[in-house]
């Protein structure tokens, strides 16, 4: 057991390769991070060209606001996914706000 493993202490001095190493997988994530970002920027931006497009013809406004709710939520997965952090908390807001308010109508109605 203590082959190769007794050369492994914790006080060790990292080396130039493990540093450059460290770097590296740094350098990879931050690209992964900022590809999967952009990517969920993009589906927004068609989405939205897509219901600029679509609600034009929509003869309610029943129809699209329908939509956009059910938008919200499929973005709020996708941010969640591909780890788009500032516009989980926005939409959470939107929806969590929306909730409270629409709660707060019905027990003022009663």
């Amino acid at each position: 057991m203590a082959d190769g493993f007794d050369k492994l202490k914790s006080n060790d001095i990292p080396s130039q390769k493990d540093i450059i190493i460290q770097e590296l997988e740094t350098k990879v994530q931050d690209l992964e991070n900022s590809i999967l970002e952009e990517r969920f920027y993009w589906v927004l931006a068609m989405m939205i060209i897509i219901n600029i497009i679509a609600f034009i013809h929509m003869p309610s406004w029943g129809g699209p606001i329908a939509i956009m709710i059910l938008e919200l939520f499929g973005l709020l997965a996708l941010a969640d996914k591909c780890g788009v952090d500032n516009v989980v908390i926005i939409i959470t807001k939107i929806v969590d706000g929306w909730f409270q308010r629409n709660s707060n109508n019905e027990k003022t109605n009663k």
